[in-house]
């Protein structure tokens, strides 16, 4: 295929996102299928529906492509009756491959749930809820793509006497609830992991994994902004397509992203950053309270060196009704070094032996 030329900005950029996607996309499911060799899992549904949102995504794009290359650059009301009914045809033909793309997504996503989480019977229960949700979004929706002119025909055909629904209402209406489902599955996935006990980096991991769904979402809430901003259908045109091409994209990967950890390098870089910051917490908070320490050993030894008894001092013996006051202090002696000379000032405390530690009280007695 030649590279067609572009009318406006919105079918270069739509050019692009096709020849960049569509190998994104392969790639994924290679990745996910290498995974599951590689831990010996057998392929099940959750993977086959992975396998089908790329084909149809390829045939999204592929269909994107071919209508590019008739349209060769030229506005729309320049070109012939007969190219303006191939394209329709083919838009008409794709456009309910978007919403197979996000139920194949979203059914890949709820299996591995279940899979993984679905021991727990109330996540079992919404996950369930959550997939008849998607598959009522798609009775509901498809409908809208397929019959949206009456007649039919019409659609593809502007000869045809008829009407159609208007384009940017049905994006609407599909796109709120689509992206509503996606946040669905990222709160579900977080509830899901929160309970796990497993490392704060693995937990972190899975959290980033997971949350990647949640891109989806936030696609379908640009898509709808995008297309209310354009002024011409050939605009809208061309930059639902191109969003519907982006968000496909993001909905496989959001499918499989989960299932690479198998083959992702392990987490130790996150291990290693999470200790280097608990260890530097840690010792800043060692200081301090060493700090605190000395502090107030200074302030105690002071005080004990006014209340020790002084030499030949007898100690007081408590009576009843005596009210006390105890303090506590140390005499350390530390004998000869290990090269056998006398102890000295200013020798480094790891060439001394300890020999003996003397531990006095002092009591301040005051008669009631």
């Amino acid at each position: 295929m030649t590279v067609p030329r572009f009318a406006n900005s919105a079918a270069s950029a739509a050019f692009i996102i096709c020849i960049i996607t569509a190998p994104l996309s392969i790639l994924a499911v290679v990745l996910r299928s290498w995974a599951a060799v590689r831990t010996g899992r057998k392929h099940s549904t959750e993977d086959w529906l992975s396998y089908a949102a790329v084909a149809v995504h390829l045939a999204y794009i592929s269909s994107a492509l071919k209508s590019l290359e008739v349209i060769d650059g030229r506005p729309i009301f320049l070109l012939d009756l007969p190219d303006i009914i191939y394209i329709s045809k083919l838009a008409y033909a794709t456009a309910p491959l978007f919403t197979l793309n996000q139920v194949a997504t979203k059914g890949s996503i709820l299996f591995m749930y279940y899979r993984i989480f679905g021991v727990n019977r109330v996540f079992a229960y919404w996950i369930f809820l959550t997939g008849a949700l998607v598959v009522a979004w798609f009775i509901a929706t498809v409908p809208l793509y397929l019959f949206a002119c009456k007649p039919i025909s019409r659609g593809w055909n502007p000869l045809v006497p008829g009407e159609c629904l208007d384009n940017p209402p049905t994006v609407l209406g599909a796109e709120v609830i689509n992206s509503g489902i996606d946040f669905v599955l990222v709160v579900l996935a977080w509830f899901m992991i929160r309970p796990l006990r497993t490392s704060a980096a693995t937990k972190l991991q899975l959290a980033v994994i997971f949350a990647v769904a949640g891109l989806a979402g936030v696609l379908g809430i640009v898509k709808i902004v995008e297309t209310y901003n354009f002024d011409t259908n050939e605009g809208i045109n061309y930059i639902t397509s191109l969003w519907a091409i982006i968000q496909m994209a993001a909905s496989i990967f959001c499918c499989c992203s989960a299932t690479w950890t198998p083959i992702l390098p392990k987490a130790e870089y996150l291990k290693r950053l999470t200790s280097s910051i608990v260890s530097l917490l840690s010792l800043s908070k060692t200081d301090n309270n060493s700090a605190k320490l000395v502090n107030a050993s200074r302030r105690n030894g002071s005080a004990s060196t006014r209340e020790t008894p002084s030499a030949g001092q007898s100690w007081t013996k408590l009576e009843d009704g005596n009210q006390e006051r105890m303090a506590a202090w140390t005499e350390v002696s530390s004998g000869q070094r290990m090269d056998g000379v006398h102890e000295m000032d200013g020798v480094h405390e790891v060439d001394l032996q300890l020999k003996a530690i003397n531990i006095q009280r002092s009591v301040n007695v005051s008669k009631v």
